[in-house]
Parts: C-alpha cells; structure tokens; sequence
C-alpha cells in the first residue's frame, strides 16, 4: 500500500514538473518574441523600422489639362492600412488655372524599396479636400499580406505638450533624419479637432516639401503609432524662407470620416 503511494505522488510530482516547464517555456518564448520598443517619438528599433518598411509608400499624380498638356509628378507619401493607402488630399489634387479633365494617381514604391514600375491606383475610395486627407484603394499587386503596420492613435494620445516626429528627407533613404515637434493644438471650441499643430525648431523650408501625406508618430503607452498626416506648414512671416509650425490632420478624426462616409473600418485588423 505505502509502495503504491509513493509510486502515484511520484507520478503526479513528475507530471506537475512537465506541466511547469511547458509554461515556463511558452512563457519564455511570448518574452522573447514580443517586439523591442523605442523610447523616443520616431522609430528607431528594428521592429521599428521593419513596420516603416511595411507601412510608408510614395504616391504620385499626373494631371491632364483641357489643353491636352499633362503635368506632373506631384510627390507626397503615404501609409498603409490594410488594402489602403492614407494620405493627404492635397497630393492627389493641385490648384491650376486650367481646367483639369484626367487625373492619374500611382503608388511608386513603398519607401525602403527599390524602385519599382509603378502601379497606378484606379479607385479613390474617399477624399475630403477641406479636412485634407484621402483614402485610396491599394493595387492588388502591391498588397503586402499578413505585414504588420503601424497603429493609430486616440485622440487622447496627441495631447498639448506631446513630442511627435515625422521624416525630414523621405525620399532620400536617410531614415536618420528626423524632426521632433511639440503638439500646440488646443481643444474645440478655442481649436479644431480635424488638425493639431506642431512647434518645431526653424528649419529651411525647402527640406518640407515631399512629405505631405506621410506619417506623424507619436510614442504612447501602446507602442509607437500614427497620429496625423502631414499637411502644411506655417512660415514665419519675418522670414518666409524659415518654418516655424506645421500641420497635421489627426488622423483619429479621418478614421472616424471614413467610417462615416464609407463604412470602411480601417481599424479593424
């Protein structure tokens, strides 16, 4: 009777112990594949820079006129979520004195890519030119499946005082550089929700054109995450050739237009 009691607490001791190194193991191995985290406003870890690659696209526009002359490219970026692309209206559309009667928009290249033939991009889902943000449907071609992307921010997350960062030179390749902002929005009534504006240190101007459209990060408690599109900048009227504040559109409130008008949750995984 003893000999077969000592024989089952053996059991169970030895099944307990497999049990504890299952746990431990798949512990372990949730620790060891959760990504690395940054501490600053722009990526900068691997996992970092590998959503980028996923995420940042170049998007171009031609423009044919009612006088048969067809101008362009206008360049801005991009990002991705899921089959779309966001970006700024303003990339896809431009002011001309000459009525313009075909419009052609392509996806170049994501931004780390080489370069590649590029596709164009045969449907706008959804473009709201006061706001500044527009919504395309991505070539199926140039769908990168199962590819992780950036978050998007609350609104919460882009409070006054919040440090946010965009690229300097996107096109350039040089992702280490970066410009780091101070969120200046204020609260409706006395603001709008649709932007926020970021303080920045005086920087030529000539270095800001090419990334509207493209992302504004924002380091939160969830990771870093997108939390505008790049829209304008503001000069300083004492020197024009100097920017002291730029704009983004939150993209918070584009998410929220979109399911709105078009019943896209680009949310959703």
């Amino acid at each position: 009777m003893r000999k077969n009691t000592l024989w089952f607490l053996s059991i169970v001791l030895l099944v307990g112990a497999a049990l504890g190194f299952v746990v431990y193991t798949q512990s372990f191995q949730t620790q060891k594949s959760a990504p690395e985290q940054g501490v600053g406003p722009c990526p900068g870890t691997r996992h970092e820079l590998d959503l980028v690659d996923n995420s940042m696209v170049v998007v171009s526009s031609y423009f044919t006129t009612a006088g048969g002359e067809r101008v362009g490219p206008y360049r801005g970026l991009g990002f991705v979520r899921n089959e779309y692309v966001i970006t700024a209206a303003h990339v896809i559309n431009q002011d001309r004195d000459e009525e313009v009667i075909k419009r052609e928009i392509f996806l170049e290249r994501f931004l780390q890519s080489k370069r590649t033939p590029r596709t164009a991009i045969a449907r706008v889902v959804y473009e709201n030119e006061p706001v500044d943000f527009a919504i395309l449907a991505m070539p199926s071609q140039s769908q990168r499946d199962n590819k992780a992307t950036f978050n998007i921010a609350s609104r919460s997350d882009i409070r006054y005082g919040k440090t946010v960062c965009f690229y300097l030179h996107p096109f350039s390749g040089k992702f280490d550089q970066t410009i780091t902002g101070t969120v200046s929005r204020f609260a409706p009534p006395y603001g709008s929700e649709a932007w926020f504006g970021f303080k920045i240190e005086t920087i030529l101007a000539r270095t800001v054109p090419g990334a509207s459209g493209g992302p504004v990060f924002v380091r939160t408690h969830g990771g870093l995450k997108i939390a505008g599109i790049m829209r304008r900048m503001n000069l300083d009227p004492q020197d024009p050739t100097l920017t002291m504040q730029l704009q983004a559109t939150d993209v918070a409130f584009a998410v929220r237009e979109i399911l709105r008008k078009t019943g896209i949750d680009i949310l959703e995984p």
